[in-house]
């Protein structure tokens, strides 16, 4: 039997809004390794976890790239809960 966690969203409309009214967007480091070499990256957050959109890949070379993505999430997440009536426009 699992727990829920306090403070974090567990439905989709909460997810939603939670993301939607995040204050700021962020970004985190990212390491992975890619053919035995370590290839550095960025990854765009809000609220502290890595967002990223349909078909497109959350790690970007850059901290400017990852930033982009994080707002244009959030946008998106404002412009759906607009359209579900959970935001005034």
């Amino acid at each position: 039997m699992s727990r829920k966690q306090k403070g974090i969203p567990h439905t989709y409309e909460e997810r939603l809004l939670w993301y939607a009214t995040a204050p700021r967007a962020a970004t985190k480091k990212l390491h992975s390794i890619v053919d035995k070499e370590i290839v550095e990256g960025f990854g765009g957050t809000l609220r502290g976890h890595i967002v990223s959109l349909k078909n497109e890949p959350y790690r970007k070379p850059t901290r400017s790239a990852a930033l982009d993505l994080a707002r244009r999430f959030r946008q998106y997440c404002i412009d759906e809960a607009v359209k579900k009536g959970l935001l005034k426009p």
